[in-house]
């Protein structure tokens, strides 16, 4: 395994978080280096940090087949981050569909709202 001192120069892969604020969205491109090199990937850290030494090594894949932590370009960044979210609200939903469902209980256990099934222990 090659390790470097300093990052690749040549190699940067991308990644976009979001920020949310009391009243608008940041959308973020992160920029990491590999600092060490394996046969079939890297281990980076954020291009940005102040120190390379105290910011935390991800391991990604030279070619990722599915999903990977960041990308060669900033077009599979951009489809990796609305995939992210589409799952993000998807789980969501489902919270929210079950909150909802939890509101139509009442105190009378004996008439439990279809879809809720009472369970004692």
């Amino acid at each position: 395994m090659k390790e470097f001192t300093q990052p690749i120069n040549d190699i940067v892969l991308y990644r976009y978080d979001v920020e949310v604020g009391m009243v608008n969205l940041c959308l973020n491109l992160r920029e990491f280096v590999p600092v060490k090199e394996t046969p079939k990937g890297w281990w980076v850290k954020e291009k940005h940090s102040v120190c390379y030494s105290y910011t935390k090594k991800r391991w990604v894949s030279k070619n990722p087949i599915h999903k990977s932590f960041c990308y060669p370009t900033k077009e599979q960044a951009i489809k990796s981050f609305v995939r992210r979210k589409e799952v993000y609200v998807d789980r969501l939903k489902h919270q929210l569909k079950m909150a909802e469902l939890s509101t139509q209980l009442g105190p009378d256990v004996n008439k439990v709202p279809h879809g809720i099934e009472y369970c004692e222990y």
